[in-house]
């Protein structure tokens, strides 16, 4: 009696070509996510640099950079992004004379101002970065420390040139000094206000996409301490802010290339270059090939000097 059904060969070939099939198929299902990632970050920058747009309608400046009480431009922010309930659990910003620190040695601190910096806050991180939801943050030289503390993705500009590569290694007195006379639209301490782009508020960069290197850790313990090779980026405020000596914690720099680990440095999970925030609120993508001297100038509030296509 003859039996229909498939020959051995014929079987081959369809298992072959179904394996090509998927082979050709799960690159594009990846690029298709990507691209979700992608639009999704350029999301977040946009609703941030509204946040800043209404900070500034409401206060008639931008927030501080950072402050000398540790709060960080993120932690200013917080009402303009849905999060007041967040902001007003803090009830006291300020340290010492009987207020909490950020943290404590032993990372059991369970104040206001500590718990809130373990609150993962999406508009803060872009989808596209593999980096833990939470760290246990050491803090320079092991100090105070934040146990389950959110690691982000955005830094606020504070340079166009100059400024520390790896601001850690600067004493406080002088990295204050050096951080309040930045030439971008953020500063320590000092706040600025949209006139003061002389260069045009769609010729200076905001805020910019900066990827975390945590290359010192396991996959709970980050100890920002350079040259260990550690680009470290929160939001809301922390102990290491406050003394002055890791402000790269929530600013960065253009005068630093894209995509290096420099901790002032700009960069992305998004292959080829960065998002960035201008001052009008547009988001733009720059290559990581940018010409050095035109990033610098992107940075820059007042250069005075015309900007090229980037």
């Amino acid at each position: 009696m003859k039996r229909n059904g498939f020959t051995l060969i014929e079987l081959l070939v369809v298992i072959a070509i179904i394996a090509i099939l998927i082979a050709l198929l799960l690159p594009a299902v990846q690029q298709a996510r990507e691209a979700a990632r992608r639009s999704q970050c350029k999301n977040n920058l946009k609703q941030l640099g509204l946040a800043l747009h209404n900070y500034h309608d409401i206060h008639n400046v931008l927030p501080y950079g950072g402050t000398y009480e540790g709060a960080m431009w993120s932690a200013m922010i917080l009402p303009q992004i849905d999060q007041s309930s967040l902001y007003n659990s803090i009830k006291s910003w300020g340290e010492g004379s009987g207020a909490a620190n950020w943290g404590n040695s032993a990372g059991t601190a369970t104040n206001d101002k500590t718990v809130a910096c373990g609150v993962l806050i999406p508009v803060f991180r872009c989808p596209s970065a593999s980096i833990p939801e939470h760290l246990d943050e050491k803090g320079i030289g092991g100090g105070y420390r934040i146990q389950g503390r959110v690691p982000v993705t955005y830094l606020a500009n504070a340079w166009g040139s100059g400024g520390d590569r790896n601001d850690d290694t600067t004493a406080a007195p002088t990295a204050e000094a050096t951080w309040q006379a930045s030439d971008g639209m953020f500063a320590f301490n000092i706040p600025r206000r949209f006139r003061d782009a002389t260069d045009g508020l769609s010729n200076v960069v905001m805020i910019g996409e900066a990827l975390p290197v945590l290359t010192n850790t396991s996959t709970t313990t980050d100890e920002p301490v350079w040259p260990n090779g550690i680009k470290d980026h929160w939001a809301i405020g922390g102990d290491d802010y406050d003394d002055k000596c890791d402000l790269s914690e929530a600013m960065g720099s253009t005068g630093v290339r894209i995509n290096t680990t420099f901790e002032t440095a700009y960069g992305s999970a998004h292959t080829g270059g960065t998002h960035i925030v201008l001052g009008d609120g547009s988001v733009r993508f720059v290559s990581e090939n940018i010409d050095n001297t035109l990033w610098a100038d992107l940075g820059s509030r007042n250069d005075g000097r015309v900007l090229g296509e980037f």
